[in-house]
């Protein structure tokens, strides 16, 4: 979750409209773990492992990247 909260939510939160989600999907919002879990073979597509579509702007390093993995793999206890 603190992946998340760094990384994702500043654009994918429910609570954000407008431009404040910066482009982000409606539709998309990762500031719950109900919410993640909805999504969780989104959110590896785009940023576990070696995907680095999201963030557009980078910052998570690979290490980050494969614990996000794991994390996700394990249903994002």
């Amino acid at each position: 979750m603190p992946f998340m909260s760094t990384w994702c939510a500043s654009c994918h939160a429910a609570g954000l409209s407008g431009d404040d989600r910066r482009g982000a999907p409606a539709d998309l919002n990762l500031d719950t773990h109900d919410a993640i879990r909805e999504q969780l073979v989104r959110v590896y597509a785009a940023a576990g492992d070696e995907h680095e579509t999201m963030p557009p702007a980078g910052g998570p390093t690979l290490d980050e990247r494969v614990l996000l993995s794991d994390w996700l793999a394990c249903g994002a206890p």
